[in-house]
């Protein structure tokens, strides 16, 4: 049974479910918990729990995108609207109006422009020359701003396919314009970049869990990937004096956030206080990270003097150091609050 079917049965015998619990419904049907769901559509996971009670609606917007995660038409969606139908389906409309009028208007903007510099190079430089830099320049736009429309299966992959290819075209056309060595790092350092939005792909496509930790970990060998291939044709020390160090320390309280975040144990209180803590900790340590390092012209400032007020500052580091005596205070009295709740949850359910 289809869904337009499965609904127009469902009114003629009199039980036709509601909005929420037929989002409810076809959500457990695609094997998706409701923080599964809003990680998809980049929404709250108490936004989508407000759904399945009926008491609030998608935004318009977000209403494509519902239907490709759970595998309904949109058909069946408005359908389900059973307490409001026509609002909806005036905003459905209007949002589809505006999205094919922006459609019309960057298709015939980036014909326009690649016939005009078409024609301006042939007949006025002989020959294709520079145009193909716009052309290929205007592929690459199309594929962010028109192709997502166009595509109707495997939207994500098809657009990051093109766009890939519009990309090296785009190096290519600037190649032959310029000349010169450049185009192989060129070409390796973009596909080199490209790995990380298609491994981002891949990661949405099929992992199910432990994304937030996929992501992270593809992302820092990304970061390090990129920065070894830019050095392979560069060369020089940079890459082990500065930035594999500050690379290195960025990255580092990247994954602390994460933690405090996802894995810490306890309640949001708690989680607040450790991000106040790496917080006032990353003050002295952006500050006197410079100065390990060894870099020429940076000023002798120690770690501790910016937890000690009896070691002497100047300037603006004295802001610093109140700014991290601030934050560390916040941090301690979040972590207080966090563990009388945490008792009191405690005591409650001995």
């Amino acid at each position: 049974m289809d869904e337009r079917t499965e609904q127009n049965t469902a009114r003629r015998t009199g039980g036709a479910e509601g909005f929420g619990s037929y989002i409810r419904r076809k959500r457990q049907e695609a094997g998706l918990t409701q923080r599964a769901l809003a990680e998809l559509l980049f929404v709250s996971e108490s936004a989508v729990s407000k759904w399945e009670r009926d008491l609030s609606y998608p935004d318009v917007s977000l209403i494509p995108d519902i239907c490709r995660e759970l595998h309904i038409s949109e058909h069946a969606f408005f359908a389900a609207c059973d307490d409001a139908p026509s609002p909806a389906e005036r905003q459905a409309r209007h949002w589809q109006r505006l999205v094919r009028g922006w459609r019309w208007f960057f298709g015939i903007s980036y014909a326009a422009a690649a016939g005009i510099c078409l024609l301006c190079d042939l007949f006025m430089d002989s020959g294709l020359d520079w145009s193909l830099i716009v052309i290929s320049a205007l592929a690459l736009a199309f594929c962010v701003t028109n192709l997502p429309f166009l595509a109707k299966r495997e939207t994500a992959a098809v657009c990051l396919g093109c766009g890939s290819g519009a990309l090296m075209l785009l190096l290519l056309a600037c190649w032959n314009y310029t000349g010169g060595r450049w185009i192989l790092g060129g070409l390796a350092i973009a596909w080199v970049s490209l790995l990380l939005p298609w491994s981002l792909y891949a990661l949405r496509r099929f992992a199910r869990r432990y994304r937030a930790a996929l992501a992270a970990g593809i992302f820092t060998l990304w970061v390090y990937a990129l920065l070894a291939v830019i050095w392979l044709f560069t060369g020089g020390m940079w890459l082990w004096d500065i930035a594999l160090p500050l690379t290195t320390v960025c990255l580092l309280f990247g994954w602390a956030v994460l933690a405090a975040v996802q894995w810490v144990p306890g309640n949001r209180w708690c989680r607040g206080a450790m991000l106040a803590a790496l917080a006032a900790l990353s003050i002295p340590v952006g500050n006197t990270l410079p100065r390990w390092m060894g870099l020429p012209g940076t000023e002798d400032i120690s770690f501790a003097a910016y937890l000690d007020p009896r070691l002497p500052l100047e300037g603006w580091e004295i802001a610093d150091r109140y700014t991290c005596y601030l934050l560390l205070a916040v941090a301690a009295a979040l972590l207080v609050v966090g563990l009388i709740r945490l008792r009191r949850v405690r005591d409650r359910t001995a």
